[in-house]
C-alpha cells in the first residue's frame, strides 16, 4: 500500500532541552511512504506474518524556518515479523521488531536511534471462549525507548487469561 497523507494543524511535540518537550502546531505536514504486509501458511501448524512500513514525514507549511524539515518523533521505518506454531490447543509464537531512527528535532540534527526487540510466547486454549498465554518480551533486555526517547520496559513477562472466571 502506498500512502500520501496531507495533514493540517498537526500538534507535534518538539524536544526543547534535556527531557522537556513542547507542543507546536505544525501548519501542514505531508506523510508519504509504503507498507507491505504478508501472511504465509507454511504448513498445517506453522504460519508467518510480517509487515514493513517506510515513512517520510515533512513539514509543508511554507514557513521558511521549518518547510521541508522532518517531523519529530516519526520513525523512518518499522518492521515486524512473527512465526506461529499451532497444534490443537497449544500455540507458540516468536516475534521480532526493528524500528528505524526517528528525528528528535525538526532540523534533523538529532536522532533517536532505532532499536530491535525479540519476544516469545506460549499459549493454551481451554475452549472456544477460554485461553491462557504466557509471553516474554524483549528477551535480550535491550534498552528500548518510545518515539520521544522515553524508556520502554526491559525484559518483561506477561500472563494473559481470556474467558469467563
Amino acid at each position: 500500500v502506498y500512502f500520501n497523507l496531507q495533514t493540517r494543524d498537526l500538534i507535534d511535540y518538539i524536544l526543547i532541552s534535556g527531557f522537556r518537550w513542547k507542543p507546536f502546531n505544525i501548519g501542514r505536514v505531508r506523510s508519504s511512504g509504503f507498507e507491505i504486509a504478508a501472511d504465509f501458511q507454511l504448513d498445517d501448524n506453522f504460519s508467518l506474518t510480517a509487515n514493513y512500513t517506510r515513512t517520510n514525514a515533512i513539514d509543508t507549511s511554507g514557513d521558511p524556518t521549518r518547510h521541508g524539515n522532518s517531523i519529530a518523533g516519526i520513525p523512518s521505518s518499522d518492521f515486524f515479523a512473527e512465526l506461529r506454531w499451532k497444534k490443537s490447543e497449544w500455540e507458540c509464537r516468536l516475534n521480532y521488531r526493528r524500528r528505524g531512527a526517528s528525528p528528535l528535532n525538526p532540523s534533523g540534527t538529532r536522532y533517536l536511534p532505532g532499536y530491535q526487540s525479540t519476544g516469545i510466547g506460549l499459549g493454551y486454549t481451554f475452549s472456544e471462549n477460554s485461553s491462557i498465554f504466557l509471553e516474554l518480551n524483549n528477551i535480550f533486555d535491550e534498552n528500548l525507548s518510545d518515539i520521544r526517547g522515553f524508556p520502554l520496559p526491559g525484559r518483561s513477562i506477561y500472563l494473559t487469561y481470556r474467558g469467563d472466571l
